[in-house]
């Protein structure tokens, strides 16, 4: 029942409480505090679990172009400053 109320979108997603009443309404005769202990439980086993996910970049010639940024102190007529420079590739 966790598993299909985490699966639906947030404002559909049923309350502690709904899910609850949702239990007794089955025969369960436990408390809510036991609902929330076992829901807080599996919501940290659940944590650490992440969805794999992977985007092709594709582009077409001369569609993007890369570079890598610095800034640099330089002394240029005697006077030092801070310069931002581009490193292409």
């Amino acid at each position: 029942m966790l598993e299909a109320n985490g699966r639906k979108p947030t404002r559909e997603r049923l309350t502690l409480i709904r899910l609850l009443e949702e239990l007794r309404s089955l025969g369960y005769d436990g408390g809510y505090d036991a609902v929330r202990r076992y829901a807080c439980h599996r919501s940290r086993e659940n944590a650490g679990s992440t969805a794999v996910a992977f985007v092709l970049l594709s582009f077409a010639p001369a569609e993007v172009y890369q570079f890598d940024g610095s800034h640099e102190i330089v002394v240029m007529s005697g006077v030092t400053m801070t310069v931002k420079v581009a490193h292409m590739r």
